[in-house]
């Protein structure tokens, strides 16, 4: 946990400003490219001056609300007394050159405070949950104002899996018609035919490209050729 509370914290910031020089950096202008050219922060805030259109979705505030739980990177409880002790010690800044010194000394500073309190074993099996995947004891909440499960907790299907996606108004492809109610197999070999005969045409202009590239310039190709 003490990991945790230094590294990603420190990680995170170097991210945040590797994507704020980025995200504010106009990119070298390419005539190959049909996409708006400009500052990425502003062609994301203002599409229309660009002459692009609008279609941003913000579902991070709906869907992953920073305050949920599952963002917790340590316990309240555990945050609250590695805070002091980080004060205590100064509150180093935590850099590239002295994230592993300010762990250390955070480290040992705990370690000191367990030796000497003596943490009880409950809140200790707590925060070992935190490091030991998803076998938290206790159910973590949902987030509020969405809508459950179309089918509940019940998702798996007899195969093994269950579709959750949009199609068929979200039943599947179980209750979808038939392939040969959706295809006529005449079309379909018609299809395939097209395909094949457009292949071969590529086939033949790239070979007859390939042999007017290699003559040169001052080479004739014979007659007939």
């Amino acid at each position: 946990l003490v990991f945790r509370w230094v590294f990603i914290p420190w990680l995170q910031h170097e991210l945040d400003v590797y994507r704020h020089r980025v995200n504010n950096t106009a990119k070298r202008a390419d005539r190959n490219k049909g996409l708006p050219h400009g500052v990425p922060t502003e062609m994301w805030e203002h599409p229309g001056d660009f002459g692009v259109l609008d279609f941003k979705v913000f579902c991070q505030l709906q869907f992953a609300p920073r305050e949920n739980e599952v963002f917790q990177l340590v316990p309240p409880d555990f945050h609250a007394i590695i805070a002091q002790i980080y004060v205590e010690i100064g509150e180093p800044p935590v850099t590239r050159g002295s994230c592993w010194d300010v762990y250390r000394q955070l480290l040992s500073a705990f370690r000191a405070l367990d030796e000497a309190h003596h943490i009880p074993h409950d809140i200790d099996t707590e925060w070992g949950y935190m490091t030991a995947g998803d076998e938290h004891a206790g159910d973590i909440e949902l987030a509020p104002n969405l809508q459950p499960l179309r089918n509940g907790d019940d998702v798996v299907g007899q195969d093994g899996f269950y579709y959750m996606g949009g199609v068929n108004n979200g039943e599947g492809l179980d209750t979808f018609p038939r392939a040969g109610y959706l295809f006529d197999t005449d079309s379909v070999t018609d299809w395939t035919r097209y395909q094949s005969a457009l292949r071969q045409k590529k086939v033949m202009r790239l070979f007859a490209v390939g042999r007017l590239v290699q003559l040169g310039p001052r080479q004739r190709a014979a007659p007939g050729v």
